[in-house]
């Protein structure tokens, strides 16, 4: 190194700002204060986000068992529309007659068009 390098540090190194080391000091009741505050307001924080966590997790729960509900009425809605499909047909029909001891009709009378109108254009 040359000796020019040598001064030049050695002369800035004295105009450096000495640079204290901070420690806390809890002489001092406001800053005491402060500290507990901050410490209160995180352990609030993060116990209010464990509640919103744990609402959030029941919810998805909730949903999941209403959604396993609205599963089963609809297969229970499927199988009534089939019920009511069956119980209207024909076959079942002629068999609530047969039971209701009616008679079946024999003799058929139609109406025959003459042709005429009736109302006039």
């Amino acid at each position: 190194m040359s000796p020019f390098y040598k001064f030049r540090k050695s002369a800035t190194a004295s105009k450096r700002p000495e640079i204290k080391k901070t420690r806390f000091n809890f002489n001092n009741k406001s800053s005491l204060l402060v500290k507990v505050l901050v410490i209160i307001i995180l352990a609030g924080s993060v116990f209010l986000y464990l509640l919103q966590i744990n609402s959030l997790a029941t919810k998805g729960f909730q949903i999941q068992e209403l959604e396993s509900k609205v599963a089963k009425y609809d297969e229970e809605n499927k199988k009534l529309s089939l019920d009511a499909v069956r119980l209207r047909s024909m076959a079942e029909l002629s068999e609530k007659v047969q039971n209701l001891d009616m008679v079946p009709i024999t003799d058929f009378a139609y109406i025959v068009d003459t042709g005429t109108g009736v109302a006039k254009r």
